[in-house]
């Protein structure tokens, strides 16, 4: 098989990966700006340590082999929701 046939082949792969990615954070941010909306007629604090801390633990125990750097990815991910849920506070 050529190789740039096969890299190309990767990333179309990649690609897929990629759209699945973005409809599912798209999901988790649709949520979360719910949850923050509930979070302002309850008065209650954005940021949730106890739940980040539960969030970051699943995910990076979830493989040894790439954990490290699913957590930073979701360290991101978890800031960004807090902005979302932060925008329906103020």
């Amino acid at each position: 098989m050529d190789k740039k046939f096969e890299i190309n082949k990767l990333r179309k792969k990649i690609d897929i990966i990629d759209s699945k990615i973005s409809s599912l954070l798209l999901k988790r941010f649709e949520t979360a700006k719910k949850i923050g909306e509930i979070k302002k007629k309850k008065n209650m604090p954005v940021k949730d340590f106890k739940r980040e801390k539960e969030v970051l633990n699943k995910i990076s125990s979830k493989t040894e082999t790439y954990g490290k750097e699913l957590k930073e990815i979701y360290k991101k991910i978890i800031e960004k929701t807090r902005e979302i849920q932060n925008e329906n506070i103020i």
